[in-house]
């Protein structure tokens, strides 16, 4: 068209091509005119749309979605109706993950990772882990090879016809193995889940509408502990010990996660277990503040009770408390608190495998015991089974704060004082003839490190509980006052303990989201709230709903939980000594390993409360050398006083 063009231009006469010439140079600037403004257009383009800047910040790629359904599978045999919803809500069906009957429909041989949020066992994320032939549950690998081949598991689908049925396999190809529980227990009832080397014919596994692994001849699987083995259980959707998380292990940036197999099923499940749970919380919340209010208006807790004292422990399974006990009852003795003048007893409710561990002097508590009659103090004990062996919602620390109110410790409310203490704890020269009327309570502790966002969720975890806080914080783990809002107190704080636990660490909160197999650094001690110091955190509402203004505003210092590191702090000062996780003297640690056994006693100066704690402990065991000389030093400083004598009239 454009040779056309020119042999028609140069045919034209110079008038006709003059003319004609000037047409044609419009035309071209046009032309030129809208190839520049084109070329313009494409450098802007370039410019806003760097190609450098695209490689180095990608925009995000659609993230690949995991296979959930497996082809038509039927697995013969087997009895259907033995699968039985285990949730009222039914799932949504629009786009199909679950079975008719709840179940979750995987692809075939999907890899996947399984985790249970071990509720008594902190951090609580711990993942499905072959050891020594069994299923035990443990940290969750994410860099160690070795252990993510224990974790690594294959889904594998089962014949035709069913599309939730599935083995468990470890490994792959020719060396994979099957996860199975046995056919007959071993030991006991329990049927312990086992890595077989091939899979038998004696069930599958489906994985249901609530997180429950179900085991096709009958149970679920379950864990015992945070490293422990998992069994077979009698399946219980609100068990957090059946509650079985699948997921995957994805890496981007160098960065390995294991997340969710459906992030949204995920999401649903935990906000909905975690109302349900809090609901259930609260109903024994309000129980207790019920009772409160009514004590509060009959005047209960003002009328006086009893004649005489008590500090109570419970003492759990195992022998870790022998040493704590026997440092108890040789300071009881020394500072002259076994007196019949003070009439203070040792109550020791205790777990029924440890009664024959107690010191022979212990007596036992029966139905004939009288709270209110004279004579020296006594070492006494109960048997009671702990709450958290009763009930799974209630970690093992509560058992030394429901052993105060359980119907087996009755007999308490006839006490005139209460002490609740930890057992680690000392008695000083401060407790003789000590009978305060308020409840004493050390507000120092220290327990939110003063840190804003700690203080924020408790107050927001009280008035979810219906408690007004009223910005009392870092109160301590002892109280003594009246017998009745002591065990009042500890009730109260059994059922925040539960309440809070679900409230600041339940389900997908903060601290137990998708992809914690750690814990964030929002959740680290110091950091933020710290699921090791949930039972302070309980304690502090209890306070805040329980103590006075007066009573707070006169705990200026420590009279209980005080220091056992200070030499320049009287032992006149604080009653009760708190040995805490320190290393320098005194130091539990330190002693239990027996560094204190060739302790120059006699070096010590027993009316500082560091050296106090190091004299009755070690002496206790029948450790350190020079102790007389301690004694003899202490003699004269205070011209020949008693150690019962040394605090009065301060």
């Amino acid at each position: 068209q454009a040779y056309n063009c020119l042999i028609h231009f140069y045919k034209r006469p110079p008038t006709i091509i003059c003319t004609t010439l000037t047409i044609m140079m419009c035309g071209l600037r046009e032309k030129v005119t809208a190839f520049i403004t084109l070329a313009i257009l494409l450098v802007i383009f370039i410019i806003f749309e760097d190609p450098v800047e695209i490689i180095q910040n990608p925009k995000p790629l659609g993230q690949p979605r995991y296979a959930f359904r497996a082809e038509n599978i039927l697995f013969s045999g087997e009895d259907k109706n033995s699968f039985k919803p285990l949730s009222s809500k039914p799932p949504n069906l629009s786009n199909p993950k679950f079975s008719p009957d709840k179940y979750y429909i995987f692809s075939n041989n999907s890899n996947i990772r399984m985790w249970i949020d071990v509720p008594n066992s902190f951090p609580w994320r711990k993942c499905l882990h072959e050891y020594n032939g069994m299923v035990f549950t443990y940290p969750c690998a994410l860099t160690k090879r070795g252990d993510i081949s224990k974790q690594s598991l294959i889904v594998k689908t089962v014949e035709n016809g069913d599309r939730t049925r599935f083995r468990l396999l470890l490994g792959s190809g020719s060396s994979s193995k099957c996860v199975e529980p046995e056919t007959q227990p071993r030991q006991g009832d329990e049927r312990i889940v086992r890595v077989l080397s091939d899979c038998t014919d004696s069930g599958v596994w489906r994985w249901s509408y609530d997180a429950l692994l179900e085991w096709s001849g009958g149970g679920c699987l379950a864990s015992l502990n945070g490293q422990d083995r998992t069994v077979l259980a009698p399946c219980d959707k609100k068990n957090d010990d059946q509650i079985v998380e699948v997921g995957v292990a994805t890496t981007e940036l160098n960065e390995t996660k294991i997340s969710p197999i459906d992030m949204e099923l995920w999401k649903e499940r935990m906000d909905r277990t975690r109302q349900e749970e809090m609901k259930l919380a609260k109903v024994e919340v309000d129980k207790v503040l019920n009772e409160i209010a009514e004590y509060n208006r009959t005047g209960a807790f003002e009328k006086e009770t009893g004649t005489r004292r008590a500090v109570v422990f419970y003492v759990d399974k195992g022998s870790g408390f022998l040493a704590y006990l026997t440092w108890w009852m040789f300071t009881w003795k020394k500072i002259g608190l076994d007196a019949e003048e003070e009439a203070f007893d040792i109550i020791l409710l205790t777990h029924p495998k440890s009664i024959n561990k107690l010191p022979k002097e212990c007596r036992k508590i029966d139905d004939q015991f009288d709270a209110e009659a004279a004579g020296p103090g006594q070492c006494l004990f109960k048997e009671l089974l702990p709450i958290s062996e009763r009930d799974h919602k209630y970690d093992n620390y509560l058992n030394s704060q429901e052993c105060l109110f359980n119907n087996a410790s009755n007999f308490l409310k006839s006490y005139k004082i209460v002490i609740r203490a930890d057992l680690d704890t000392f008695p000083t020269p401060r407790m003789v003839g000590y009978w305060p009327k308020d409840v004493i309570c050390n507000r120092n502790a220290g327990t939110t490190h003063y840190r804003k966002n700690i203080e924020d969720a408790i107050i927001e975890t009280a008035a979810a509980a219906g408690i007004e806080h009223q910005h009392w914080h870092n109160t301590d783990s002892a109280w003594m006052g009246p017998s009745l809002r002591i065990i009042t107190l500890s009730k109260l704080t059994t059922y925040l303990a539960r309440f809070t636990r679900v409230h600041m660490f339940g389900p997908g909160t903060l601290c137990r989201c998708a992809t914690c197999t750690d814990l964030p650094r929002e959740c680290e001690w110091g950091q933020g709230i710290y699921a090791g110091t949930l039972l302070l955190y309980a304690q502090e509402i209890a306070m805040n709903k329980m103590w006075s203004q007066r009573e707070y505003d006169e705990q200026t210092y420590a009279i209980l939980d005080g220091s056992c590191t200070e030499e320049k702090i009287s032992v006149c000062t604080p009653a009760l000594l708190h040995a805490r996780h320190n290393s320098e003297p005194f130091s539990k640690f330190a002693f239990l390993r027996g560094d204190y056994s060739d302790y120059d006693l006699g070096s010590l100066d027993i009316t500082n409360v560091r050296d106090f704690a190091v004299f009755m402990a070690v002496s206790s065991a029948g450790q350190g050398k020079r102790g007389e000389v301690a004694l003899q030093k202490y003699k004269e400083k205070e011209n020949g006083k008693e150690l019962s004598d040394l605090c009065k009239n301060t």
